[in-house]
């Protein structure tokens, strides 16, 4: 049925809506189809180069656009891009090289199918698919995309690529791709360096690690700044620690200026054995510990630290205010123990008094004097009063 359709095919490159197709041996009626393509004429591609994509665009008058792009930990996609009312409906969709006109002695190729996944959607092709369309462009020939429309497949709908001017456009498209930076900045946010005890100069392994940070950054625009902090392993006195982590620190960050970072860009930090990744009592370790983390900012990770930071301070102020209900608690109870103690020393005090206070039966000097005159020694019994 592909072989027959594209026997009779219209005149490539064309923005007219051609009439009737008649295809009597596969459906036994007339089939009208839309076909889109740029003319000799107007056929253009351009190229947008960028650090971390490269575009090749081609315009299909009357049906939209293609576009080959190549991204970073993407790779190569070709995308025929309709307007909002064309498109390639869900289905399978041929595509095949069609020769220029006058070479009437040429037959279209069948180059492949790809499956539309749906109404409405971009038509993609990638991977190994992309390659004998680019091979077919490259040669003269132009690429022809053929499904069913939009209608409830009452027609067809074809979409041709030109090959006019897309040799010279793909050669800058593919200078562009061979400078693309290979690395995502979700790759390269955080890296880790190990140096030696007592390292005085960057490891050639750091200096390409370093090397990828700094022309990631500089192409980025949404690199914030780049915070660098060095760790060491436990030494003999604390200062020697510290010392260590600072000098790597600041080879660091030299070396990232040198490579033409703005100094303003970096937040150099050195921490000494304060922070270990590993225990200091074997020298796998240590050697662990001896490191620098470099991490790039942007402002989504900027936003993650900060909620990051807002979390931990309502962590801590929980903490806090947690303490301060337990002390308050803790005080409430020894003030109601003292005023406990206070109520029972003052009733204890009241009855002592009460005691002392108790009212005798005084006797006066003279008649105390009397009884005593008046005691009869001999019986034992006193006088009374």
């Amino acid at each position: 049925m592909k072989d027959r359709l594209l026997v009779a095919r219209q005149l490539p490159y064309t923005t007219r809506v051609f009439g009737v197709l008649w295809c009597a041996l596969v459906w036994g009626h007339p089939v009208w189809a839309q076909s889109y393509g740029a003319s000799w004429e107007e056929s253009q591609w351009r190229v947008k180069s960028g650090a971390f994509s490269c575009l090749l665009n081609h315009d299909i008058p009357g049906f939209g656009e293609a576009q080959l792009s190549n991204k970073t930990a993407v790779g190569e996609v070709l995308e025929l891009r309709g307007t909002i009312h064309k498109g390639f409906p869900v289905g399978s969709v041929s595509y095949s090289a069609q020769p220029p006109a006058w070479r009437g002695d040429l037959a279209p190729i069948s180059l492949g199918r790809v499956q539309q996944e749906g109404a409405g959607r971009s038509l993609r092709l990638t991977g190994q698919g992309v390659t004998p369309v680019l091979d077919q462009l490259k040669q003269g020939q132009g690429v022809m995309f053929t499904g069913a429309s939009s209608d409830g497949g009452q027609s067809l709908l074809r979409v041709s690529l030109s090959p006019r001017n897309f040799p010279k456009a793909y050669d800058a498209y593919r200078q562009c791709t061979g400078q693309l930076i290979p690395y995502t900045f979700a790759q390269i946010a955080r890296i880790t360096l190990h140096y030696q005890r007592d390292a005085s100069q960057l490891s050639n392994k750091a200096k390409g690690e370093l090397d990828k940070v700094a022309r990631y950054s500089l192409a980025d625009k949404n690199v914030l700044g780049v915070i660098v902090d060095a760790h060491s392993d436990k030494r003999d006195e604390a200062e020697q620690s510290m010392d260590a982590s600072r000098t790597q620190a600041e080879l660091v960050s030299q070396y990232l200026i040198a490579k033409g970072m703005n100094v303003a860009q970096i937040t150099s930090r050195w921490h000494g054995d304060k922070y270990p990744a590993a225990s200091n009592a074997t020298e796998q370790g240590r050697a662990q510990n001896r490191r620098v983390t470099v991490r790039l900012e942007n402002a989504d990770t900027r936003q993650v630290m900060e909620k990051r930071v807002q979390a931990l301070r309502t962590q801590e102020q929980a903490r806090q205010d947690a303490e301060a209900a337990e002390l308050k608690v803790l005080e409430e109870r020894l003030a109601q123990q003292q005023a406990q103690r206070q109520a029972a020393g003052a009733a204890l005090q009241k009855t002592d008094e009460g005691v002392l206070d108790k009212p005798r039966d005084a006797l006066t000097l003279k008649e105390l004097e009397r009884m005593v005159e008046s005691q009869d020694l001999r019986s034992g019994k006193q006088p009374k009063p």
